[in-house]
């Protein structure tokens, strides 16, 4: 079952490619009719959807004879009215017909080298390399955990020790982010190994219905994989249109159990690994031999991608899932320096997105505070502020809201004005990241 949810995409299951022959093949009926009929067995002993794979046998063999076929001898115009009659009665991406004469030998060929022992060694040095594609970890602002990892490796045993470091440098934030935008799938007992950190119960997560084996995986999240590290904070996955086969199949199974909230855009939609048939005569098929099934939703996403539960442009995904968290926090804060703290994590989100106040609204800003020691003035449309105490070093406030600014060059810090029952300005909080540093009064 090793990557069978990496669905591997080539520029024949776009659609039907040519190959260049050396020489012009010319199919006879009795050819035809092979292909035909080796098609239609492969559909209906491998297709993910019988009842579809019998409707496409039907119809194409209906076709045969009426005469439709009887007078092509090209096998590439053959693949190509195969594939077009077969769109006409079920039409699957991932599913294609294409003239290709040299996949028989090139198939036994690789089904008989000798599995070499040095690929293996590659292979390990190569993940290596890219540290088995986890790519990025750190504590964001506020506690929150990011881990941004690329590809769902399949070699559990030598990633793991990775995987387990990551997880236990991230065990004691608030929240944690895993970013998936870049992630383009992988092995799905590594999707499991993953989802493994997250449940202190053992899980069920997906099934992996498979034609080609004749079985069904049933996928489970299990804390004995976890070596004894639950993690127990919530959950946000970063999603994008490249999102996909494995990433989505973790993404979507952590959401239908809510565990997670997924953030960005729809994911790529392919739930549906491919194998490659010989139908013979040099022609192949893709046929999708196997997918996932949700044992909640009791579907998957192939074709209509993860959703996401809060949709944004993926570029836009980090920035949003951080001011989903502090929201939440706010609404959960214990006392008033706890939420300063965290309304100070949203003020550093529109720190770069600065807003216009007009001229007019800052001058209620304007005048002298601590006991003169601050003096705040308008200049070219603009907030100063006049440090007598620091040697009159002045410098701009740039708002972050209608209320707050930031404070001198030091980007960790802000000014919040604070207004009395009668809306008039009487004071300014210095925020910092643990609340309120300092009030400072304004003078009559």
């Amino acid at each position: 079952m090793k990557n069978i949810l990496t669905l591997i995409i080539t520029l024949t299951l776009l659609g039907p490619q040519s190959c260049i022959a050396q020489k012009k093949v010319i199919l006879n009926p009795k050819q035809v009719k092979m292909v035909i009929d080796t098609l239609g067995k492969n559909l209906i002993s491998y297709y993910v959807f019988p009842d579809k794979a019998l409707k496409i046998d039907e119809y194409i063999k209906t076709q045969y004879k009426k005469g439709t076929y009887k007078n092509i001898t090209d096998p590439q115009e053959l693949a190509d009215k195969l594939y077009a009659d077969i769109k006409l009665v079920h039409f699957d991406p991932h599913m294609g017909v294409s003239y290709n004469p040299d996949f028989e030998k090139q198939h036994a060929k690789e089904k008989n080298a000798p599995q070499k022992s040095t690929d293996s060694i590659a292979e390990l040095n190569r993940l290596k390399e890219t540290n088995f594609n986890f790519k990025k970890m750190e504590i964001l602002s506020g506690n929150v955990g990011y881990l941004q990892f690329n590809q769902f490796v399949a070699d559990i045993k030598n990633a793991k020790p990775i995987l387990a470091a990551a997880f236990t440098f991230l065990s004691n934030t608030k929240a944690l982010i895993i970013d998936l935008r870049y992630n383009g799938g992988g092995d799905i007992d590594m999707v499991s190994q993953i989802e493994s950190y997250f449940f202190k119960q053992k899980t069920h997560m997906n099934d992996v219905v498979n034609r080609l084996g004749n079985d069904t995986t049933l996928l489970y999240a299990d804390p004995k994989k976890a070596d004894g590290l639950t993690l127990s904070m919530p959950v946000y996955i970063l999603t994008s249109k490249r999102t996909f086969s494995g990433a989505e199949d973790f993404s979507y199974a952590m959401q239908s159990v809510k565990r997670a909230t997924i953030v960005g855009d729809t994911t790529g939609g392919g739930a549906h690994p491919v194998n490659t048939f010989s139908i013979t005569n040099g022609l192949v098929a893709f046929i999708p031999f196997a997918r996932s099934l949700n044992p909640y939703t009791h579907t998957d996403w192939e074709g209509t991608g993860v959703i996401p539960d809060i949709a944004v442009p993926s570029t836009n995904a980090l920035e949003k899932a951080l001011e989903t968290i502090y929201t939440n926090q706010l609404k959960s804060a214990k006392n008033n320096d706890e939420k300063k703290a965290i309304e100070w994590q949203l003020h550093r989100l529109n720190v770069y997105h600065y807003l216009k106040i007009d001229a007019k609204t800052l001058e209620q800003y304007t005048g002298t505070y601590n006991s003169g020691g601050l003096n705040f003035y308008v200049k070219n449309g603009a907030l100063y502020c006049k440090n007598k105490q620091g040697k009159n070093y002045t410098f701009e406030l740039v708002p972050i809201s209608s209320s707050v600014f930031t404070w001198g060059e030091n980007t960790e810090l802000e000014a919040e004005f604070i207004k009395d029952t009668n809306g008039n300005f009487i004071s300014i909080h210095i925020l910092g990241p643990n609340g309120i540093l300092a009030t400072m009064n304004r003078d009559n």
